[in-house]
C-alpha cells in the first residue's frame, strides 16, 4: 500500500516538473535588469492570440517604447519628476534585447523585462524599478506593467527593499490604448500611422491640459497665506534635523560608510 502511494506521489511530481513553466534569459545582470522568455499555458496563449516568434523593426520598437509617457496629472499626484517611462539608458538596454526575445519566443512564451532607473543621489537613493510582461498580437504590442516605478530604497546594488509601484496612468497617444480587461495593460499598434489631423488634435488636447494645470497651480498659490520668515526658518531647521537623523540611521544600519556619512553631513549643515 505504502509502495503504491509513493509511486503515485512520484508520478505526480514528475508530471508537475514536466509542465513547470520554463524560463529562458536573453540577458540578465542577476539583479534588477533582465529580459527573459517565460512559458505560459497554451490556453492563455490562445486567449492572447500571440504571434511569436516575430522579427520587429528596431526603429519601430524604439519609437513605441520612447513614446510611453505618464500623464501630467499623474506626475503631480505621485510627485514623479520625469514623464517618460523609459529614458535613453533604459531604451539602449531594452530595445536590442527585446528584439532578440521576440525573434526567439515560441507561440507559448511571453517576454518579461525588468529595468532599474537609478537615482543620482548616492546616499538618499530612491531608484525606480519597472517590470512588465509583453507579447505580440499581430502588429499590436501588449505591455502589462507588473511594477511601474516601484521605489527601491537603500543600496540597489545590494538588493535594497522594494515598495509597491505607482498605479499606472498614462498619457495615451494616437495608436495607444489600454486593455478593457486590465488598466495596467498598454496596447500599442506598431503599424498605426497617425494622420496630421490626429496629431494636431492630440497636441491641442495636451496643451489644454497643461493650461488647466498651470491655472490650478496659480489659483492654489494665490489662496495660500504668506509664510512668515520665522516660520520658514523653523521649518527649514526641522527639515535639516530630520535629514541628519535619517543620515545617522543609515550609518548605524551600515548602509553608508564613515566617509559618506561625513561628506553628506557637511552638505546638510551647509544648507542651513
Amino acid at each position: 500500500m505504502k509502495k503504491g502511494i509513493l509511486l503515485a506521489l512520484s508520478f505526480i511530481c514528475l508530471c508537475s516538473s514536466a509542465y513547470a513553466a520554463k524560463t529562458t534569459y536573453i540577458v540578465t545582470n542577476n539583479k534588477y535588469n533582465y529580459v527573459k522568455l517565460k512559458e505560459i499555458s497554451v490556453k492563455e496563449a490562445e486567449l492572447r492570440a500571440m504571434t511569436h516568434p516575430k522579427k520587429l523593426d528596431e526603429e519601430v520598437l524604439q519609437k513605441a517604447l520612447a513614446t510611453i509617457r505618464l500623464s501630467k496629472r499623474h506626475l503631480l499626484v505621485e510627485k514623479i519628476v520625469k514623464q517618460e517611462v523609459f529614458d535613453e539608458t533604459a531604451l539602449s538596454f531594452l530595445v536590442p534585447n527585446l528584439l532578440k526575445a521576440f525573434e526567439q519566443a515560441s507561440p507559448t512564451e511571453e517576454v518579461v523585462f525588468s529595468h532599474l532607473t537609478k537615482d543620482p543621489d548616492f546616499i538618499f537613493r530612491k531608484d525606480l524599478l519597472t517590470v512588465a510582461s509583453t507579447w505580440l498580437e499581430g502588429d499590436k504590442l501588449h505591455i502589462s506593467f507588473n511594477k511601474l516605478f516601484a521605489r527601491v530604497l537603500g543600496d540597489a546594488d545590494n538588493r535594497g527593499s522594494r515598495k509597491k509601484g505607482v498605479r499606472i496612468q498614462l498619457e495615451l497617444r494616437p495608436g495607444q490604448t489600454l486593455s478593457t480587461d486590465d488598466n495596467d495593460e498598454l496596447i500599442i499598434d506598431l503599424a498605426y500611422q497617425a494622420t496630421p489631423e490626429e496629431m494636431t488634435a492630440w497636441e491641442k488636447a495636451n496643451a489644454a491640459e497643461d493650461a488647466e494645470h498651470k491655472a490650478s497651480e496659480t489659483s492654489s498659490s494665490k489662496n495660500e497665506k504668506p509664510i512668515k520668515s520665522d516660520a520658514a526658518s523653523v521649518s527649514e531647521s526641522s527639515s535639516v534635523k530630520e535629514r541628519l537623523k535619517t543620515l545617522e540611521s543609515l550609518k548605524k544600519e551600515g548602509l553608508i560608510n564613515d566617509e559618506e556619512y561625513k561628506k553628506k553631513r557637511e552638505e546638510i549643515l551647509k544648507s542651513l
